[in-house]
C-alpha cells in the first residue's frame, strides 16, 4: 500500500510540473531506480526529483537574467568547481520584483516540496562554463547521475527549455555547455564546505590573508568581450577602481571611516585576443591590505570592491553610484571596537565609457581567488 501511495504522489509531481509543456520521453537504462548492488529506495527518489527539478530550470533557462545569474555565480567557483548551491540564490531578486523560488514556483508550483527532498541540492555548470555565451545561447538541463556507477554509464539525460528530453554522451564531454542539476558532493548537510575541499576553492584555504599582506591582481577574463567592447573595435581600454573604507588604527574618540578609494589603474591588452575569453596573465601589485589595527596605523575594511570600466574617452561626464558596506576594526581609548560602516559613492565616467561591472572581495575568501561580473572575470591573490 505504502508503494502504491508513493507512486500516486509521484503522479502528482510529474503533472504539475509539465501541464503547459509535455516532455518528450525517450526510453533510457542508464537513469534507471536501480543499479547493480544499489537499492531503489532513498537514491531512487532523490534522482526522481532531481529529473523534477531540471524541467522547470530548463524552461527558465529562457530567460537571460536567469542565465546571466547562473554563469556569475558558477565562476566564483565557491567549491572549486562550477557548482552553485540553490540556497544561496534563490532568493535573488530579478529586474520584475520577482525571485528566482517565485519564478521556478510559477512554472512547477510543487518545486518548493521537490527540492526540499533533494539533499545539498545545487545547480553546476561543469563543461564550457568560461565559453558560455550566456546573451545568446541556452544550454539543456542535464540531470547528474546520483549513486549510480559512473564507469557504465553510456548516457546522461537531459532537457531543453521545450522539455524535449535528450540522451547525452557520458563518456565523451559536450563541446557545448550544459547545465546540470545534482547533489553537491563538497558541503556538509549544513552547505559549509567540507575541510578537504578548502584549498580546491582558487587554492588558498578559507583564510587564507594575514593582515599587511601583498593584494595582487593576478590574471583577468573578458568572458563577455562584446558586451564592453566590439570586435571591430579591437581590443579593450580597461580601467579598474578598488574601493574600501579606511580609518586610523588608534582613536580616542570613536572615528568616521571614510569611502577610500585604492586604486585606479588602466591597462590595454596588446591583442583582443589576449583577453578575450582566456586568462590573460598581469601579477601586478594592487595595495597592502592592512586589517589588523595592531599591525599598522591605518587600516581598511574587511571587503573591497572592484568597478571595471572599458574606456571610450568621449561623451560628457556622467556619474555612476556603487554601494560600499564592511566591517573595520580600531582601537578606541586601547579598546577594540569593530565599525559597521555603509555608503553609497559618486563615480564619474563619461558617457560612451562601458561598464564592466563590480563585485566585492572579501578578507576571508581564499588568498587566491576567482571573482566575476558576468563580464569580467579576474583572479586576486594575496602573498
Amino acid at each position: 500500500m505504502k508503494k502504491n501511495l508513493f507512486f500516486i504522489s509521484l503522479s502528482v509531481f510529474l503533472f504539475s510540473c509539465t501541464q503547459n509543456k509535455q516532455a518528450v520521453l525517450i526510453p533510457t537504462q542508464t537513469q534507471a531506480y536501480s543499479n547493480g548492488n544499489r537499492e531503489v529506495g532513498e537514491y531512487g527518489e532523490i534522482r526522481i526529483r532531481l529529473e523534477q527539478a531540471a524541467k522547470p530550470f530548463a524552461q527558465l533557462l529562457e530567460d537571460v537574467e536567469f542565465r546571466q545569474l547562473l554563469k556569475s555565480k558558477a565562476m566564483e567557483e565557491f567549491d572549486g568547481d562550477y557548482d552553485v548551491l540553490y540556497k544561496d540564490i534563490k532568493d535573488h531578486e530579478f529586474s520584475d520584483g520577482t525571485t528566482l523560488s517565485e519564478k521556478l514556483i510559477a512554472l512547477c508550483p510543487n518545486f518548493s516540496d521537490i527540492v526540499a527532498e533533494i539533499p545539498k541540492f545545487q545547480v553546476s555548470v561543469p563543461v564550457n562554463c568560461e565559453m558560455w555565451d550566456e546573451q545568446s545561447f541556452v544550454p539543456k538541463v542535464a540531470i547528474a547521475p546520483y549513486a549510480l556507477d559512473e564507469s557504465a554509464l553510456e548516457s546522461i539525460v537531459s532537457y531543453d527549455s521545450d522539455l524535449v528530453k535528450y540522451e547525452l554522451d557520458a563518456t565523451t564531454d559536450p563541446e557545448f555547455t550544459v547545465v546540470v542539476v545534482g547533489v553537491c558532493e563538497r558541503v556538509n548537510d549544513s552547505g559549509i564546505l567540507l575541510p578537504e575541499f578548502e584549498n580546491e576553492a582558487e587554492g588558498g584555504g578559507l583564510n587564507g590573508r594575514v593582515s599587511g599582506a601583498n593584494e595582487k591582481l593576478n590574471k583577468i577574463n573578458c568572458i563577455n568581450l562584446n558586451a564592453i567592447e566590439s570586435w571591430a573595435n579591437g581590443a579593450p581600454e580597461l580601467k579598474w577602481e578598488i574601493w574600501s573604507f579606511i580609518a586610523n588604527s588608534i582613536n580616542s574618540n570613536t572615528p568616521t571611516p571614510s569611502a577610500y578609494r585604492i586604486v585606479d589603474m588602466f591597462h590595454e591588452p596588446r591583442k583582443r585576443k589576449d583577453v578575450n575569453n582566456t586568462w590573460y596573465t598581469l601579477d601586478w601589485s594592487m595595495f597592502f591590505w592592512y586589517t589588523d589595527p595592531n599591525t599598522n596605523s591605518s587600516v581598511y575594511a574587511n571587503s573591497i570592491k572592484y568597478v571595471w570600466i572599458e574606456k571610450d574617452y568621449s561623451g560628457t561626464f556622467t556619474t555612476i553610484n556603487i554601494s560600499l558596506s564592511g566591517s573595520i576594526a580600531v582601537k578606541v581609548a586601547g579598546q577594540a571596537v569593530t565599525l559597521g560602516p555603509s555608503v553609497t559613492v559618486p563615480l564619474n565616467i563619461q558617457a560612451h565609457d562601458d561598464q564592466g561591472g563590480e563585485n566585492t572581495v572579501n578578507f576571508q575568501d581564499p588568498a587566491c581567488h576567482t571573482y566575476t561580473t558576468g563580464i569580467i572575470s579576474w583572479e586576486s591573490c594575496s602573498n
